[in-house]
């Protein structure tokens, strides 16, 4: 076993954002590594594609963004990208994507990674764990590839490259069996969960009073991942036609065009309403903490946030089949919420929840058996410090 100095072995956590999904996860991990072996090791958290002086990064980054806006808008996108997944099979379509599309990004990244110099590399997206195992066949044998899956399902946009690949659930490690992974290099572990849903403690009552939002109001939060780029207009014009007292939070996140079209109807709409349009903010989970539901598409984070916060979830839509697993495992497994695609239907659903708030009932108590605080974070740090100690294999 190979003995720590001072000269402590660096560990790159890499950040990346198709969705908020990837980088909250690495953030998740980062948290965790840091609490428990911050002396042990040197931790960079590299937020490599936001690099000003390497464009060809941020450029595959602004690609990535809209390629995931353009699967909210519609599925064409989805399917079509999924079509030739299964036409190709996933060793092919991997290899296509990573080599031909990403060809230049892959090249990019190495290129940071040899400046950045880590003995460990840690991926939460799968194109970062390819070119991070491409960097290490070519350059360093010696540093170790490490991906946290921050998705519930594992498909075949995910190789099998890395010297360890963590789950976050027994149906994404039954996937990897299925997909012929080296089973001895993947690790299955609870959800890894961000620091500020452990530690966010508010009531209902309190969120609401910290963020000024109305006491007595049945509150609904629309939210829509971070481009708003789904449903969320639709959903949210229906429910404006709600004729009981209502508190509307409309979580419009990076999507200025739509904030600022709600911004403008703020104090124009029926009086029973109170219209909160919401900019992207961090702290987000606060508002989903006030809210009696929340309205969104499953995407990752937001699912495992509405869990965390004890607030019922209303799915309006899948972007991909990704995101269908995502309903599935939260909407059944976990049984937190319902499918409601139609914007009418939803909206007569809210008004039922709104005559009889009991109908929330069982969503809320199936939510507070979730132990938030047993997560997976200590088993992922645990699992990372093992791999760095390993003795290398010449």
């Amino acid at each position: 076993m190979m003995l720590l100095t001072k000269d402590k072995p660096k560990v790159v956590i890499t950040y990346i954002e198709a969705g908020m999904g990837h980088a909250m996860s690495a953030t998740a991990v980062s948290e965790a590594l840091h609490l428990n072996y911050g002396e042990q090791l040197t931790i960079v958290d590299a937020k490599i594609c936001h690099l000003s002086d390497n464009q060809t990064l941020v450029k595959f980054e602004k690609n990535l963004v809209r390629s995931t806006k353009a699967y909210s808008k519609g599925r064409l996108a989805a399917s079509l990208q999924y079509g030739l997944l299964r036409i190709l099979g996933g060793r092919l379509a991997r290899w296509c994507l990573y080599n031909l599309v990403w060809g230049r990004p892959k090249r990019a990244m190495i290129k940071e990674f040899r400046r950045l110099d880590p003995d460990v590399i840690i991926a939460t997206h799968f194109a970062v764990a390819d070119f991070a195992a491409t960097y290490r066949d070519r350059y360093k044998p010696t540093c170790k590839v490490i991906t946290y899956n921050p998705d519930y399902n594992t498909l075949a946009f995910w190789g099998h490259r890395d010297d360890l690949f963590i789950v976050n659930n027994a149906v994404a490690y039954r996937h990897c069996l299925e997909r012929k992974f080296p089973m001895a290099r993947v690790r299955e572990v609870p959800f890894v969960i961000r620091q500020c849903l452990k530690d966010c403690h508010l009531t209902k009552a309190e969120a609401r009073s910290k963020h000024g939002l109305p006491a007595d109001k049945f509150t609904i939060c629309l939210v829509d991942g971070a481009y708003g780029a789904a449903k969320l207009k639709t959903y949210t014009d229906e429910l404006l036609k709600i004729d009981r007292p209502v508190t509307l939070l409309v979580g419009a996140c990076k999507n200025t065009a739509l904030y600022e079209h709600y911004q403008q109807l703020v104090g124009r709409v029926p009086a029973q309403i109170t219209l909160v349009p919401l900019a992207f903010r961090m702290d987000i989970y606060e508002f989903y903490r006030a809210a009696d539901v929340v309205i969104t598409k499953t995407g990752a984070s937001i699912c495992l946030d509405c869990l965390c916060m004890n607030t019922p979830m209303l799915v309006n839509y899948c972007a991909q089949p990704i995101e269908e697993f995502n309903r599935d495992l939260f909407l059944n497994e976990y049984q937190i919420g319902e499918w409601l695609p139609d914007a009418v239907a939803c909206r007569e659903r809210i008004e039922q929840f709104i005559d009889n708030p009991a109908l929330l009932t069982p969503y809320v108590e199936h939510t507070q058996r979730f132990d938030k605080h047993n997560d997976g974070g200590r088993q992922v740090a645990d699992l990372i410090f093992a791999k760095v100690i390993e003795p290398v294999v010449q």
